[in-house]
């Protein structure tokens, strides 16, 4: 943060360390900036959280595959409706968590667009493909997440039923 002071230039922050209270600690400081600084969540499943202490959006990977899901999070907060966005957040934890935790980045969202035929490719080297046990632990997720936000009404992208 103490660069963001001294430098007017930057104009804001992708939050993507996972520490809460360090980010509401940026947001807190910046309100006190002589200019307007904007903080962006740069972890999916932290998204509601770091918009309710003052974040303003998302830089998502998960909205890749899903960006009505992702729009709709934001634009729910944002009309100040609380339930809405707790529902998606709530379904699409486990899907946005899996995003990290079954491989390196780019792998796991590469492997769920090839899988809905969006034909990405593979990851270029020297980055590796998610594995056979990842893949299926990020595509169960998935599914669970496509079942929820069906059964609560929530528009996805595509029909992904047979994924």
């Amino acid at each position: 943060m103490e660069l963001c002071e001294k430098c007017p230039s930057i104009a804001g922050l992708k939050a993507s360390n996972g520490d809460l209270d360090q980010i509401t600690e940026v947001v807190y400081r910046s309100s006190g900036l002589d200019r307007p600084f904007a903080v962006f969540s740069g972890d999916d499943s932290l998204t509601l959280p770091i918009l309710s202490v003052g974040g303003v959006g998302v830089f998502s990977v998960a909205a890749n595959i899903m960006p009505r899901v992702m729009d709709e999070l934001v634009a729910s907060f944002m009309r100040s409706d609380m339930n809405k966005s707790r529902i998606i957040m709530h379904t699409i934890h486990g899907f946005c968590r899996a995003l990290l935790q079954t491989g390196s980045n780019p792998a796991p969202i590469k492997a769920i667009m090839n899988r809905a035929g969006m034909k990405v490719g593979s990851c270029r080297k020297p980055l590796v493909d998610l594995s056979k046990d990842g893949a299926a632990t990020l595509f169960n997720e998935f599914q669970t997440m496509i079942t929820r936000l069906t059964a609560h009404h929530i528009p996805h992208d595509k029909d992904f039923t047979t994924l």
